[in-house]
């Protein structure tokens, strides 16, 4: 067999090591993994980060073995719309860009009706701000309109 060529296939999950590593990193070095007491704020990034990892590799060694690959259009939103989702963390903050991902994603990929999203926004920002912000004590980016309003009050 000839050596497959790297391209873009691996390029996905290469980006998906280094993400995951970068947060197994951050949450051991700068949030913490455990204490005596229990869990730390590093704990659910870590624990996280790591199943990403292993799953980035899976996809990287399965990304050589795949004879031809075509790059469907609708693929291509799910990146475009990850990368603003990014973007958009560092002006709006992490919470309130993931949220408005799956608002829209919800609205116009899977139509589905306001109401329903509503209520789904409700429970993740539940979920979200109860375990990871108030009893995890987990810091999320507020992005710069947030760290502006803080600086405000």
């Amino acid at each position: 067999g000839t050596m497959k060529r790297f391209g873009v296939k691996q390029i996905i999950p290469l980006c998906g090591i280094l993400f995951s590593l970068t947060f197994i990193y951050v949450g051991l070095t700068k949030l913490g993994f455990w204490e005596s007491q229990g869990p730390l704020p590093g704990f659910f990034p870590v624990i996280m980060s790591t199943v990403f990892f292993f799953v980035s590799i899976l996809a990287l060694l399965q990304s050589f073995k795949e004879k031809s690959w075509n790059f469907p259009k609708e693929d291509l939103l799910i990146i475009v719309a990850v990368a603003v989702a990014i973007l958009a963390h560092f002006v709006i903050g992490l919470v309130a860009s993931m949220l408005l991902f799956v608002a829209l994603w919800l609205r116009f990929v899977e139509k589905t009706p306001w109401l329903t999203i509503v209520k789904i926004l409700v429970i993740i920002a539940a979920i979200v701000l109860g375990v990871f912000q108030f009893w995890l004590k987990v810091q999320f980016p507020l992005g710069i309109l947030g760290d502006m309003i803080v600086g405000l009050l």
